[in-house]
């Protein structure tokens, strides 16, 4: 990202780096969560920062390939940022959760939720979540297919509170209206292969399009999905003019 900032996972808490060959051509690598490991959106100091710098009241998606290590392991974030006013990604055993809340909102908590099945669990699992402004919506797709849609939205997806991948930060999760319900949930335990930002909604078919692009890609046209040799990274998607 221009501004310098990067998801750090070079403290001494961060996960490992894993090999991941076997599901998906392109996901060759990915990192491997264990419930106690801290990956926190950072600038080159390492200080911790929310998402707030990116347009927190525009349109924006979340995009995230992950492999959870089970569906009966509790509540745990695959991504957060901004406190109880911010917005998550979490998975709940195996309720996905794309959630945003703001304390000025009306409503002041919108979420959208699936279920995932034990053989999309085995695999990486494509989860997006969209804050449409422009349509007055809140989206979730699963590996590429909308899957649920709210026509509501909370005035902001982002707080002032720090941002974490795959764990919290600050003193709540981003995305519930409660303090105390986000408070429940804890460290990812399982693998992490990719997350992308957008600027912007991503379109139905623009969301099919990524998943396919990893799950069922062109020989010869492999996207690049690392930056540097890591397999995740915050990769800022501008939309094209």
């Amino acid at each position: 990202v221009g501004s310098g900032y990067d998801w750090n996972f070079q403290n001494a808490n961060g996960p490992d780096q894993v090999g991941a060959e076997g599901v998906y051509t392109p996901i060759t690598h990915a990192y491997r969560y264990t419930g106690d490991e801290n990956v926190r959106f950072s600038n080159t100091n390492d200080t911790a920062f929310a998402f707030d710098q990116f347009n927190q009241t525009a349109s924006a998606s979340f995009e995230i390939w992950f492999r959870p290590e089970a569906l009966d392991n509790d509540e745990q974030v695959l991504w957060e940022t901004g406190g109880v006013n911010g917005a998550s990604i979490t998975l709940d055993d195996d309720l996905l959760r794309f959630g945003t809340a703001a304390s000025s909102g009306s409503p002041s908590e919108v979420e959208v939720l699936y279920t995932l099945s034990q053989a999309q669990a085995d695999k990486f699992v494509h989860v997006v979540g969209v804050y449409d402004k422009e349509n007055t919506e809140t989206r979730l797709y699963v590996n590429g297919l909308l899957v649920d849609t709210v026509d509501a939205l909370t005035a902001t997806w982002s707080g002032t509170n720090g941002a974490g991948l795959g764990t919290q930060q600050d003193s709540a999760v981003g995305g519930f209206a409660s303090e105390a319900v986000g408070d429940l949930f804890g460290t990812l335990i399982g693998e992490m292969a990719i997350f992308n930002f957008y600027d912007y909604a991503l379109s139905d078919a623009q969301v099919l399009a990524s998943f396919q692009a990893v799950a069922v890609p062109e020989p010869g046209s492999l996207v690049l999905l690392a930056l540097g040799g890591l397999a995740v990274s915050l990769v800022l998607r501008r939309r094209r003019r």
